[in-house]
């Protein structure tokens, strides 16, 4: 009883499309095969009577694939989660010194999204704008004010308890200076 899924010819054919350049999932998907039995097939670990395996450093790695725009950067990226316009803003009021927990509340994103491009991890290439949006950081902290939700910003805060005494002192003695 034979077991393999592919022909001689098939499993040549697929370690040809490999050395041309094709990557281990491409292989995977033309011949209805999974990754690992294609990345086993193409170095030989299994069909290895067959000769032509090739050598890891043949092989391009897994994860560059056609529909994932390899090698792009920015928000041509598939992976990327926020525009180049927003990261942008994100550089300019980090330079502001605003924390990373209230950037991510006000653009939607995670903190890691934040602090990969405050560390200089992410979004290299993109430079700080020169004028970010004017923000209320408090209305950001207290309400959860989103950079969608700018244009609702001259809502009244409704503060309750101590931090409503707190403000409220604060403001007085801003008036009083």
């Amino acid at each position: 009883m034979n077991l393999r899924t592919l022909t001689d010819e098939q499993v040549i054919q697929a370690r040809q499309m490999c050395r041309d350049g094709a990557t281990i999932r491409e292989v995977g998907l033309k011949f209805g095969i999974s990754v690992g039995l294609a990345h086993f097939m193409l170095i030989g670990k299994v069909y290895a009577d067959i000769p032509g395996a090739l050598a890891r450093s043949e092989m391009r790695p897994m994860h560059l694939h056609a529909d994932k725009s390899c090698g792009a950067s920015g928000e041509k990226n598939a992976s990327a989660t926020i525009s180049d316009l927003t990261a942008s803003y994100i550089k300019a009021h980090l330079k502001e010194n605003v924390s990373s927990t209230l950037l991510a509340k006000y653009f939607k994103t995670s903190r890691d999204v934040v602090r990969n491009i405050k560390r200089g991890l992410n979004w290299q290439h993109i430079k700080p704008h020169p004028k970010p949006p004017e923000v209320d950081w408090l209305a950001v902290r207290l309400r959860g004010l989103t950079f969608d939700e700018q244009k609702d910003a001259q809502k009244p805060i409704r503060l309750r308890g101590e931090r409503l005494k707190e403000k409220l002192e604060e403001a007085k003695a801003g008036l009083r200076a």
